[in-house]
């Protein structure tokens, strides 16, 4: 059995109006990141993401349901702006030598919006198109592990699924959208998933903003992706549609 743990980075939401105008706060791109492990492994990193919690917030009065947010720790939101600029940038190394130093794999789809945008005139949700590419890949990893495996996002509720299943089903019924393989390997639907129960989807936040970042920054902030593009599932692949990364 194998986890794939999910999350996104950058808004899903329209970047262009209808006159093609860029919206004021709108990201062009949007990032699903996945992370795939074990059980073992899973196992050794909610121990690791215990110890950095004990080791660096020992004393400081956590929210309800904390999630160690990459942006919010950057932004040195409460409670990052009780550490001192040294310790939130440790906190940061820490949860990607978590993802450097074990036996994990990575998957991401970056959507380009404004791309998307001109080149359709009804753009599908970047989240439920990402999501049926992730998953795509997810299956390509199980295939050649001859072996099965669970998905988990973040935030897939009831509302979340409706639309994403819409979105599936429309682009399973177009004659010009690849399907290039089924779901047998995945185990039930994708489950929606906690990340103050599941401290991998934490590590997923992390590894999706360094991603999106990447693609925002039009490739000049790398330093993260760099670390851990190593990781990367089939990054290398000769055809895209199997690569660990894409971008569309």
């Amino acid at each position: 059995m194998y986890y794939l743990y999910i999350d996104e980075s950058g808004t899903d939401d329209d970047y262009l109006d209808q006159y093609y105008n860029v919206i004021k706060n709108r990201s062009k791109f949007f990032t699903l990141g996945g992370i795939i492990v074990s059980p073992v492994t899973r196992q050794i990193l909610n121990k690791h993401f215990s110890s950095i919690i004990k080791r660096y917030f020992q004393g400081i009065t956590l929210p309800v349901n904390f999630k160690l947010h990459y942006y919010d720790l950057r932004e040195c939101k409460y409670p990052f702006d009780q550490l001192h600029k040294g310790e939130r940038l440790h906190v940061a190394d820490q949860m990607f030598n978590g993802i450097k130093l074990t036996k994990s794999y990575l998957v991401s789809i970056t959507i380009d919006k404004g791309e998307h945008c001109n080149k359709y005139i009804t753009p599908v949700n970047p989240t439920g198109y990402t999501l049926y590419l992730i998953l795509e890949h997810f299956q390509y990893f199980l295939e050649e592990q001859e072996d099965i495996g669970l998905a988990i996002f973040e935030r897939y509720n009831g509302k979340m699924r409706q639309m994403v299943e819409r979105v599936h089903k429309w682009l399973e019924s177009t004659r010009s959208f690849p399907r290039l393989t089924n779901f047998e390997n995945i185990v039930r639907n994708v489950k929606n998933g906690d990340p103050a129960r599941e401290p991998l989807l934490q590590y997923a936040d992390f590894f999706a903003y360094a991603v999106w970042k990447r693609s925002e920054s039009s490739g000049t902030k790398t330093r993260r992706w760099d670390e851990i593009k190593h990781k990367y599932y089939n990054l290398d692949h000769l055809y895209q549609t199997k690569r660990g990364n894409v971008e569309i």
